[in-house]
């Protein structure tokens, strides 16, 4: 959160607060992770200090991978269906890099 206050304010060393904070939330939760990466990203995408480019594609993506795998320690079979509506969506969508992704799913 305090990297999301400065960048409010406007202050230096907020993107460094905000990827302080993914590293901190990664191994605590997969799900923890993911909110921290969305909150930073949301919130630089919002106020136009950030681009939406490869890396905050792979980072979403790869916070989005976390947490389905988290919920499929959970449920197998819940996995199993996540999984093949990314697979589905990523492909009716023609988004090239999350389809290889899907498709490396197990």
């Amino acid at each position: 959160m305090r990297g999301i206050a400065r960048l409010s304010l406007g202050l230096p060393d907020w993107s460094a607060d905000l990827h302080a904070g993914a590293r901190i939330a990664g191994p605590i939760e997969p799900i923890a992770l993911s909110a921290a990466i969305f909150h930073a990203y949301i919130t630089g995408l919002s106020y136009g200090a950030l681009l939406c480019d490869d890396a905050v594609l792979a980072n979403t993506a790869g916070a989005l991978r976390a947490t389905q795998l988290a919920l499929a320690r959970v449920n197998d079979s819940a996995y199993q269906d996540r999984r093949d509506r990314y697979r589905a969506m990523a492909d009716r969508l023609g988004f090239q890099g999350h389809m290889a992704m899907a498709e490396a799913m197990p």
